[in-house]
Formats: structure tokens, C-alpha cells, sequence
């Protein structure tokens, strides 16, 4: 009764332990890299009137700045901000279709203002609003309003229609103004952003429609403990025991960014499981996620600074999600093809030539890896597809502190972060060693289990790199 009652319990030990880590490698927020719209659309009896929203988060609006402060000085000037709104707002109207039974219906500009409110780790954002006004034509109809801005871009993009002194049917319209003129991005919605782009409004007619298209990405900026990190490196005295402060804060928080979704844990875990991995084994992994994952944000750094003119960085995170999908994968492949090798040799022989064994010079070896043995070459692979994906917030640091000229002491918290990243990635995959040796001792003797759980580990390992493929595939937006 006792052993069985402990193998049942080391059973649904390493099942529990592995549910409370099921998580894709596709995990990072795209807030920072998000330019959101927003349009507030009032028909009254003669006009129509669009209150029309770009904020544009930390990321791009860092790199639109030099399109903006030509002369490079640091400063926006009066003279600045008119010219780069004299050269903007043109596209941005050319990109708003406004037509009232089937009519196009010019809207003109009334106002604007362009603001850059303080971002995360002292990043400036940027915000432009603009009023616009249109006359419509008298009677009943059809008024359909587009939003074709950024199309390309991640993003919240949210439409809002009502009226003023006329009737219109809401029936099935945006009417709630859910972020407040992107003021407000409620936490429920943050990983299926709105991307309304289109609304077709019956004045005094048939209903109205709204186009609520696919959302591509999760929007407002990073929160928790991301949204802490960042902004360490705004910190504005630097003693020594404000340096040792930070960086101790710097490796919690990137502990406690290990634990958040993402760098393919549970896949870390069924793979040491079903191989028999070892402490060493999860140090390396932990290792080679961290390298990987650091260097990425040095990577996707640059290519901010000196190539997002020809690549949109927060496009190379879904594809980078597929390669990671795939890598993983090939090792689930790579793991069903060994045991399947290992389980026609022991078909094809007897004794211990089933096992793959031969004798040379009087002296017996082996051509087949032990049962669950690892591959290094795996291990590796399997880290880089955990860490390959860079962290929005790291990359905020990264340009906060070129930005701040604060080089040193950005790249030191991003090395204290990631250290603290692969603490914490290290001990689960210990925990995950260890449980699998308990499961193993608890189930020692039902040896078809413990010869089955390599198997189950390798085809867990493959639908899982196969699921994180398809996801990423459509996050790409090709279908």
C-alpha cells in the first residue's frame, strides 16, 4: 500500500510539474514596439467629425527621432515639429477613406498637436492628435469609415462611432470607448489587442457593421516585472551602493522574468526527463539559453539603430519564433529516429549483440548511446531555441542607455538580468532531473513504464516544437 502510494505520488509529482511550466517559447509582448491608432468618428447632421489618435511606442518613436530633430541637437524645436507635421499628415489623411453612399467624402484638417509623454526606462513616446472635419451630404445613407495607417505595424487599433443630433443604428458597432483615446489599455485585452480598421454606419438606415480584423500581436507596454527593469536605468545618481542596488534588483527581476511564459521550459523539461539528463546537463542548457538570449537583444539592437529602415524589428520576432519552432522540432525527430534505431537493434540480435554491443581486439564497446543518452549537439540546439527570442524590455535598457549615455552601465544590468534569467532556468531544469529520478525509482518496477517515457518525452517534444511552428506561422501574418 505505502509504495504504491508513493510511486502514484511521483507520478503526479512530475505531471504537476511539468503542467505548472506549460508554456510556448512565444511569450515576449510587442508593446514596446507597437504604433496604435485610434479614431472617434461623430455624425452629426451636416458634418462628420474624426478625433484621430498615432501614439507610438518607446521603440519606433525612438527611431522615428531623427525624422523629427533633423539638425541632431537633442532638441525638437517649434520650426522641427511643423515640418515633420507638414510631411506626415498628408499620408496620414491619404490613409483614412471616409465615403457616404458609396461617395468619398474629403475630411480636412482643423487641429493637431504633437506630444512625447515619457515612455518606459526614460524612452520618450510619441503622440499626435488630430481633429478633422468633413460635410456630408444631407439625407439617409450609408457612411463607411477606413483606417489603412500602419497596416503593417503591431498595434492597438480601436474605432469609436457616435452621433450628434442625428440617428444612426449601433447595432453592432464600436460605441465603447474601451481605451480612451489610448489613454487606457485594459489588461484583459492585452493579449488580443482590438484591430478595428474599418466601420460601416447606417444613418437612419440598415445597421451598421464593423471589421474587427485579426489581431497580430499583444500591444501596451511591457507591465510587471519587465516594466521594472526598464526603469532601472533611469535611475538618476549612480553611487556605488545605488549601482549594487540596482543590479541585485536587476537579477531578481530577471529571475522572476524566467518564470514568466516563454524560453521553452516545459520542452527543457520533458527532453531531461525522458534523457535521463543530468545537473550538468540543466547548467549548460541554462547557459546556453542565456548567451543566446542576451546576444539576441544585442542583435535586434542594432538592427534598430543602423537597419529598421529596411527590416521592422518586431516583424523578425515571429519568424524567429518559427525557426525556434522548428529547431525544437528537429529534436523531437531527432530523439523518435534514436529510439527507434535503438529499438531494431535489440530486434535484430540477442544478448548483448542486441544491445548493440561488439567485440574488437578482445575488447567489448558500444555503437548505441545507452537508453535516453544525450546529445550535446541537441542540448545546444534546445538552448538556442529557448533563448532566441530577445526581451522587449532588455532592448528598452539597451537603447535607454545609448540614449542616456549610459552605455557601461546598461549593458552591466542587461549581463545581471540575464545572469538572473539563467539562475532560475538552471534550478528547474535541476528539479526537473531530480523529478524524473524519483519518478524513475517510484516506477522501478514497471520497467515497460521507465522504457516507455523516452518515447512519450520525444513525441511531446516534437508536437510541441510542431505547435509553436503553426502559431508562429500565422502570427507571421502569410495566411
Amino acid at each position: 500500500m505505502t509504495k504504491t502510494f508513493f510511486k502514484r505520488t511521483g507520478i503526479i509529482a512530475t505531471l504537476l510539474l511539468s503542467l505548472l511550466f506549460v508554456q510556448t517559447v512565444l511569450a515576449h509582448p510587442l508593446g514596446n514596439f507597437s504604433i496604435n491608432r485610434y479614431s472617434r468618428v461623430t455624425i452629426a447632421d451636416e458634418t462628420v467629425n474624426v478625433f484621430f489618435v498615432v501614439d507610438r511606442a518607446e521603440i519606433p518613436a525612438f527611431q522615428n527621432r531623427t525624422n523629427i530633430d533633423t539638425d541632431g541637437d537633442d532638441v525638437i524645436s517649434a520650426a522641427e515639429t511643423e515640418a515633420y507635421l507638414n510631411q506626415l499628415t498628408p499620408d496620414l489623411l491619404n490613409n483614412l477613406n471616409l465615403t457616404f453612399d458609396g461617395t468619398p467624402v474629403n475630411l480636412s484638417l482643423e487641429e493637431r498637436t504633437l506630444t512625447f509623454p515619457e515612455g518606459q526606462g526614460g524612452l520618450l513616446t510619441e503622440r499626435l492628435e488630430m481633429m478633422l472635419v468633413a460635410e456630408r451630404p444631407a439625407g439617409n445613407g450609408q457612411l463607411y469609415y477606413a483606417d489603412n495607417n500602419f497596416s503593417d505595424r503591431v498595434g492597438w487599433q480601436e474605432i469609436v462611432v457616435d452621433a450628434d443630433g442625428v440617428e444612426i443604428d449601433t447595432a453592432g458597432l464600436p460605441t465603447e470607448d474601451v481605451s480612451q483615446a489610448l489613454t487606457v489599455y485594459p489588461d484583459e485585452l492585452l493579449s488580443q489587442p482590438l484591430r478595428i480598421s474599418e466601420v460601416t454606419v447606417g444613418v437612419g438606415v440598415a445597421a451598421g457593421t464593423v471589421d474587427n480584423s485579426s489581431t497580430n500581436g499583444a500591444v501596451s507596454a511591457e507591465r510587471g516585472t519587465d516594466a521594472r527593469f526598464t526603469e532601472l536605468i533611469n535611475i538618476e545618481v549612480l553611487t556605488p551602493r545605488v549601482v549594487a542596488i540596482a543590479l541585485l534588483a536587476a537579477f531578481v527581476l530577471g529571475a522572476a522574468h524566467a518564470l514568466s511564459p516563454g524560453h521553452g521550459k516545459t520542452i527543457v523539461g520533458a527532453y531531461l526527463v525522458g534523457s535521463r539528463g543530468t545537473a550538468k546537463h540543466a547548467l549548460y542548457l541554462g547557459l546556453i539559453t542565456t548567451i543566446t538570449h542576451t546576444a539576441g537583444v544585442f542583435m535586434l539592437g542594432l538592427l534598430v539603430l543602423f537597419a529598421s529602415r529596411y527590416i521592422l524589428p518586431e516583424a523578425l520576432y515571429p519568424w524567429l519564433s518559427v525557426l525556434s519552432g522548428l529547431v525544437v522540432v528537429a529534436i523531437g525527430v531527432s530523439l523518435m529516429l534514436g529510439h527507434a534505431h535503438r529499438l531494431s537493434e535489440k530486434k535484430s540480435g540477442e544478448g548483448k549483440d542486441a544491445e548493440g554491443v561488439h567485440s574488437h581486439f578482445g575488447i567489448e564497446h558500444s555503437h548505441v548511446p545507452p537508453e535516453g543518452a544525450l546529445s550535446w549537439r541537441n542540448l545546444t540546439a534546445l538552448g538556442v531555441s529557448g533563448g532566441i527570442i530577445p526581451c522587449p524590455s532588455a532592448l528598452v535598457v539597451l537603447l535607454s542607455a545609448i540614449a542616456l549615455q549610459r552605455v557601461g552601465f546598461g549593458l552591466l544590468l542587461i549581463l545581471i538580468f540575464s545572469f538572473g534569467l539563467a539562475t532560475v532556468l538552471t534550478l528547474l531544469g535541476i528539479t526537473f532531473v531530480y523529478a524524473g529520478r524519483y519518478f524513475e525509482r517510484a516506477t522501478q518496477n514497471h520497467q515497460g513504464l521507465i522504457r516507455a517515457l523516452p518515447v512519450v518525452s520525444a513525441v511531446f517534444v516534437t508536437l510541441a516544437g510542431v505547435g509553436i511552428t503553426l502559431r508562429a506561422f500565422f502570427e507571421t501574418g502569410i495566411f
